[in-house]
């Protein structure tokens, strides 16, 4: 057995080892000086809160305006960056051109909707990710393609999550809402 004196030398022995190791992934620094600060660019976009705002609110106008005649693809020419991606709710998730999006678009809710209503909605802005978020109660008219049903309104509350370029577009559009409402399936 080892007496008191010999077990503290063993053991602050052990200690001080183990404050001065490092690893990959962590650097315990009390007894050595923590590393500098290096100086780093951050080269993701960023938004302010009233351009965010102002993109939301422009957007979804555009978005309903292309519903009149399901013409999304000359709607929204101005928020949709050259190459963005998409993921909704319905499963439709890809990657493309604004034309491919709309022109899956038009064949599908553009086809069936005529009405997109968004009456109050609720912004949020990710100023240093230059992400705007949107949520709300939507009401859509779904007639069908060529207004095969006289009037269907569906209410179901929306998300959208629009990831901006540094030019103010959208290069990743999300959408979320209660795909399995009985409203959309009727």
């Amino acid at each position: 057995f080892l007496n008191a004196r010999a077990w503290r030398r063993k053991t602050r022995s052990f200690h001080r080892h183990l404050l001065t190791r490092r690893s990959s992934t962590h650097q315990l620094s009390h007894v050595s000086n923590p590393p500098r600060a290096v100086a780093t660019t951050n080269s993701m976009p960023k938004i302010s809160r009233a351009d965010g705002e102002k993109y939301a609110k422009d957007f979804l106008t555009a978005f309903a305006a292309g519903f009149k005649e399901n013409n999304h693809i000359e709607t929204l020419a101005p928020f949709l960056a050259d190459k963005l991606s998409w993921d909704w709710s319905d499963d439709t998730k890809g990657e493309g051109t604004p034309a491919d999006i709309c022109g899956k678009f038009s064949q599908t809710w553009g086809a069936m909707v005529d009405s997109f209503n968004l009456p109050s909605f609720q912004v949020i802005v990710d100023t240093s990710h230059a992400k705007v978020m949107i949520c709300g109660p939507l009401i859509i008219n779904v007639t069908g393609p060529g207004n095969l049903v006289p009037n269907n309104l569906v209410y179901n509350p929306v998300s959208f999550i629009w990831t901006l370029d540094d030019a103010g577009k959208c290069t990743m559009w999300e959408g979320y809402w209660d795909q399995e409402d009985p409203g959309m399936n009727a």
